[in-house]
């Protein structure tokens, strides 16, 4: 049952895209059966391998033990690296004490996790990277009772943060 209240929630969204690029392919709001998704939407910026040692090109990831989540983990198969899940939380000790080679994620990860620390390397290769996208999903029932200004204050708080957000991301992947 879908409860009726606004949710902030994460789909595997994996088209490339990058912050600041998404609200023209998902604005206005797209109506489902059940549910409305609408802006503000936004992505992280894209994730590339970070790795113990140099990686200079596909064929040196062969054989490195990368960690991945579900979605992410083909990606690093598709590389020829072995994809290792694991919660986040459990990384940066599983690197430190070598059961992974690297991680998939985000260039802000490496600061914000701290896996910069040990993840000496960064492969950029626009080619194998990833993103994820954000958006708030509604209950269809609650947003349809939604009064239209209050609707249209939503898009317009939208319109005044989208910019802000990408920003963020930006800024956010150069301290990484």
């Amino acid at each position: 049952m879908y409860t009726p209240i606004l949710r902030v929630i994460s789909p595997a969204m994996r088209k490339g895209a990058c912050a600041g690029s998404m609200t023209g392919m998902i604005s206005p709001v797209i109506k489902l059966k059940y549910a409305s998704f609408f802006p503000p939407t936004h992505a992280h910026g894209p994730g590339f391998f970070h790795t113990k040692r140099p990686v200079n090109n596909m064929e040196e990831l062969k054989g490195l033990r990368i960690k991945s989540d579900a979605n992410t983990s083909k990606v690093v198969a598709a590389a020829g690296a072995t994809p290792t899940t694991m919660p986040m939380l459990e990384t940066y000790d599983a690197l430190k004490r070598g059961l992974t080679d690297g991680v998939l994620l985000p260039i802000e990860t490496l600061k914000g996790w701290k896996f910069g620390e040990v993840c000496k390397y960064t492969y950029e290769n626009p080619g194998n990277a990833y993103s994820n996208g954000f958006f708030i999903a509604m209950n269809k029932e609650t947003w349809n009772s939604l009064p239209k200004d209050i609707q249209q204050i939503i898009y317009k708080l939208d319109e005044e943060f989208f910019e802000k957000r990408a920003t963020i991301w930006r800024t956010i992947d150069e301290e990484g």
